[in-house]
């Protein structure tokens, strides 16, 4: 081979690697582009996660928060399901008779936090159709709310305290934090809700799935401008067995109705208040109040929050409602 074959051998074999190495990184470019990742902790408040699956249908959620550590809070953005917050078997020095309004025991409580038939009910168990108002959307016989959560999914959900106002009929519980506080007084219009909240009687509470009650509501969702009024999920609205003729759906808070609006018309009568008689939980109805219903009413909806792990890998979506950030689910 001459001088003048070699050289364009040389310029022939330089051009195939040019070529290669051209091919090469368009490979790895596309590869880094896809594996770009966004962590928990980098969420932005009003971005959109899906996360998790109920009924067979992946939750869509709404950063409303994150806690001074990272952890963004998650809200369910549509009505997952309508549930009593407790059955009917409790009785408490009253005649009535419809069910308890403390969530450290109830029986939603116990649901949201289950995995499989691992739900920690009390005696009387799940609502059944016999222990519902007018036997609407017994849970006996379903399963926990995490069950189609993966290990991973189920694993990223972070253990939580929670601040839990407390009626007079529950105050007997050892972990009340100021006994001789007042009750939270009652106010059915949102703009004016909170009252005595920061003095008002509560304790402690620790879970990983929960309701908000009435101060992150009010603070996290009405005064930030998210919607009130909550659309149920397709599965949601074709499982609800309760008749309702109203434009929209009401759904829990995990605060009781502690006392009247007005402390000179709330007496008392055996350490127990004439009218919450322990079974009112507050309830968001429509776009301008928060009314109370009978914790054994399971005509209302739930609408479930947690707290996502600031380390969890979202490796998809961009955030928005139509795109939102998500994981290759693993089982």
């Amino acid at each position: 081979m001459n001088r003048k074959s070699n050289k364009l051998h040389v310029i022939n074999r330089v051009i195939a690697l040019l070529a290669m190495l051209c091919i090469v990184t368009g490979l790895f470019g596309n590869q880094v582009s896809a594996a770009k990742v966004t962590i928990a902790k980098e969420l932005k408040i009003g971005q959109y996660v899906t996360f998790g699956t109920y009924n067979k249908e992946p939750i869509l959620w709404r950063v409303i928060d994150l806690d001074k550590g990272g952890n963004p809070l998650l809200y369910a953005e549509n009505i997952l399901t309508y549930k009593a917050f407790d059955d009917q078997l409790w009785v408490a020095n009253t005649a009535k008779n419809y069910g308890n309004n403390y969530w450290a025991s109830s029986d939603l409580r116990a649901w949201l936090n289950g995995v499989g038939d691992e739900i920690a009910y009390d005696a009387s168990g799940a609502p059944k159709s016999g222990t519902t108002k007018d036997g609407w959307n017994a849970y006996d016989e379903e399963q926990g709310f995490l069950t189609e959560f993966t290990k991973e999914e189920q694993d990223a959900i972070v253990l939580m305290k929670h601040k839990q106002l407390i009626d007079e009929v529950n105050s007997t519980a050892s972990s009340v934090e100021n006994k001789d506080a007042k009750l939270h007084r009652y106010e059915s219009n949102i703009k004016d809700c909170l009252t005595n909240y920061e003095v008002a009687r509560y304790l402690i509470t620790e879970e990983k799935v929960f309701l908000l009650d009435i101060k992150e509501f009010y603070t996290l969702v009405y005064q930030a401008g998210f919607p009130v009024i909550k659309e149920p999920t397709k599965s949601a609205k074709e499982k609800n067995e309760a008749k309702s003729t109203l434009a929209f759906s009401p759904y829990w808070l995990r605060t009781p109705r502690a006392s009247y609006a007005e402390e000179t018309a709330d007496p008392k009568y055996g350490g127990v208040s004439a009218k919450p008689d322990g079974a009112s939980v507050r309830v968001v109805y429509g776009k301008d109040y928060i009314l109370a219903k009978d914790a054994y009413d399971g005509s209302v909806g739930v609408i479930p929050a947690l707290y996502l792990d600031k380390d969890y890998v979202l490796s998809q979506g961009n955030g928005t409602v139509t795109s939102p950030y998500h994981n290759q689910r693993k089982k």
